[in-house]
């Protein structure tokens, strides 16, 4: 069995093939795998984690089934939080324990937005609310973090009831698509998530 990419054109393209066996964990944990590779694995384990929120969800065939995340759009956004040279968000954690982050938070929003994750067609999975969502990680990472002291799965779902935000699918109305879209979408969701946790924990006192 081969791991195989998608260019950016959208195009299925067997352009470095490596043998699975090939693939060790101290490979993945090494900053000399190559990053595409590590977001294929990533994907790969994901998708058929039954107790993954992600669980068949991520398109490996390159079908572009409806309801499905795409191979190359899980790649694009994981990429940023996982690439030695572009000093990654998560590049000081183990491969394990990133697969975990990205498990607990998306967890958390397939518990709070339970019923939109599961709706008919699968609104969440679009890519301006998907590609907005992963985009937001960082950011949800330094506020959970910062409030809890971990990113459990429980402290990130308090969080994000604390936020007020009743539907992520409402966010993307009127956004259009594209990178700018995903974009918007992303500075909306987290503008929200910030301005209602200040009114939730009120002014911060300071001393002087």
């Amino acid at each position: 069995m081969f791991a195989w990419f998608e260019f950016a054109s959208g195009s299925r393209d067997l352009f470095n093939l490596i043998n699975d066996e090939q693939i060790t964990e101290d490979l993945l944990n090494s900053d000399e795998i190559d990053i595409d590779l590590k977001s294929v694995e990533m994907a790969k384990e994901l998708t058929k984690d039954i107790e993954s929120p992600m669980y068949h969800i991520i398109d490996m065939t390159g079908e572009k089934q409806v309801g499905y995340v795409s191979l190359m759009e899980f790649i694009r956004n994981v990429k940023p939080y996982i690439d030695y040279k572009n000093n990654g968000k998560f590049i000081e954690f183990t491969y394990r324990d990133q697969l975990k982050i990205i498990n607990n938070y998306f967890e958390a929003i397939k518990t709070v937005f339970d019923e939109e994750w599961n709706k008919d067609k699968r609104p969440l999975f679009k890519t301006t609310i998907f590609s907005g969502l992963f985009k937001s990680l960082g950011d949800v990472w330094d506020i959970v973090v910062r409030e809890k002291r971990n990113f459990k799965t429980e402290n990130i779902i308090k969080v994000f009831k604390q936020s007020n935000i009743t539907s992520l699918e409402e966010l993307a109305l009127n956004m259009g698509s594209g990178f700018k879209a995903q974009d918007n979408y992303y500075k909306k969701f987290i503008k929200l998530l910030k301005d209602n946790l200040s009114e939730e924990n009120g002014r911060p006192s300071i001393e002087l």
